[in-house]
């Protein structure tokens, strides 16, 4: 396994990443009600979120796809405290789930 993932639109560490703990997926889940909007890509998933890990060096987060448990979905939270007009926020990518190192599954 890679220590780390990227494509022509991120770049992620994962020696900075762990497993998502309980209070940072209540602060990021709350967050996120806020902040997606209605044509947002985690706007239909957004009550049935599964949260894997989370970045310790930034507010990054990894959350599955209920749709294609083939790939997660990468997000970087924010934090406007307002929902966002442009639906390319809260910045999202899809990733292959089974580039995520398995001590973070």
């Amino acid at each position: 396994m890679d220590e780390y993932y990227f494509d022509d639109k991120i770049y992620i560490d994962w020696s900075t990443w762990s497993p998502a703990c309980d209070k940072r997926v209540a602060l990021v889940s709350n967050q996120l009600r806020i902040e997606v909007g209605s044509n947002h890509v985690l706007f239909p998933f957004l009550r049935n979120l599964h949260f894997i890990a989370q970045d310790d060096a930034s507010d990054s987060i990894l959350v599955s796809n209920p749709t294609d448990p083939e790939t997660a979905f990468f997000v970087h939270p924010t934090f406007s405290k307002r929902t966002e007009s442009n639906s390319a926020f809260p910045s999202t990518h899809i990733i292959p789930a089974d580039c995520i190192p398995k001590h973070l599954r």
